[in-house]
């Protein structure tokens, strides 16, 4: 590893190594440079240096990588709070959460434990064996593990749906977005029936944080997920999937009735109301073909998403 490299001066190794936290540095090539004490200690002892870092996530987390993670690096050069598995030296998935920046020759990814889950299910096994023991020798026993099995359910409930939701819009997050859409190409693939993939992005969204601050581009979000909200079926799947980037699966939906609804949101957008100016959007359409896989038919909506930008944007592209 280049000792040049300033990702790497900013830190003694010592004091990464002494972190509660996974800390892993990997060159532009993908490539992985260095792994912190910690990190190899989750990953059961792995030696995964010099290996490239899709080799150590989970399938989904590859193509999460390639799909989110590495766009959001090289748009903003960050990385903030994803849902990432990894796999550990003996094949096991370790559930993680991932921030990352790039910096000039490296990007540093820092991974902590979905620890809070976690001990609240080590209290209730705990708690559930200690009961065993007693063979439930008292009322009060039975009646403290009753409330604690409720509270565990009341506790996953609440714990699904902040997994599954998008914390500034209440929409679908990413996490929600990418189970939904590989179940959606698995019925897809046995039913032939049709499948639309609609993606949007808010144009000149960067000059709005810029002029008005952030908390207005937060309201920005928040009215734009309400109005799209409003044109969509409640079966459609509305997921934001990056800072001002979202998108729709429409399943039984085909290329026209796809365009339609797209343009119907692209013109209530643009004649609505919003907090600090008007607002236009850019949107990309891609149908399922046989051969299609998650990745695929994202990257094609994605595609026509990226030409309707670079064709002026508040405007509407099709994939081939």
């Amino acid at each position: 590893m280049n000792d040049s490299n300033s990702a790497l001066s900013t830190c003694n190794i010592g004091d990464i190594n002494a972190l509660p936290a996974g800390v892993l540095y990997v060159n532009h090539e993908g490539i992985i440079q260095y792994l912190n004490t910690t990190l190899q200690n989750w990953l059961d002892g792995i030696d995964c240096i010099g290996l490239p870092f899709a080799d150590i996530l989970s399938g989904a987390g590859r193509i999460f990588n390639l799909t989110h993670i590495q766009p959001s690096l090289q748009h903003s050069a960050q990385v903030e709070e994803m849902f990432v598995q990894l796999k550990s030296s003996a094949g096991s998935l370790v559930s993680l959460v991932l921030n990352a920046k790039r910096f000039a020759n490296m990007d540093v990814y820092v991974f902590t434990p979905m620890g809070k889950r976690q001990h609240f299910e080590a209290e209730i096994i705990n708690a559930r064996k200690k009961a065993e023991q007693s063979a439930f020798a008292t009322n009060e026993a039975y009646n403290t593990l009753q409330e604690l099995q409720q509270a565990l359910e009341e506790s996953n409930r609440e714990l699904e749906a902040l997994a599954s939701t998008d914390a500034l819009t209440g929409i679908a997050n990413r996490r929600h977005f990418q189970n939904a859409f590989k179940q959606q190409i698995s019925i897809f693939e046995r039913t032939q029936n049709p499948l639309a993939l609609l993606m949007l992005d808010v144009d000149h969204f960067k000059s709005i944080n810029d002029s008005a601050g952030h908390d207005v581009g937060d309201q920005t979000l928040q009215r734009l997920a309400e109005l799209v909200s409003s044109c969509i079926r409640q079966g459609d799947i509305f997921a934001r999937t990056g800072g001002e980037e979202f998108a729709i699966i429409m399943a039984n939906t085909d290329l026209d009735t796809a365009t339609n609804v797209a343009e119907r949101i692209r013109t209530l957008i643009t004649t609505s109301k919003f907090p600090h100016q008007m607002v236009t959007i850019s949107c990309g359409i891609a149908v399922a073909k046989p051969a299609d896989t998650p990745q695929s038919l994202y990257m094609r909506a994605d595609k026509a998403l990226y030409v309707a930008k670079n064709n002026g944007r508040n405007r509407t592209e099709v994939a081939e």
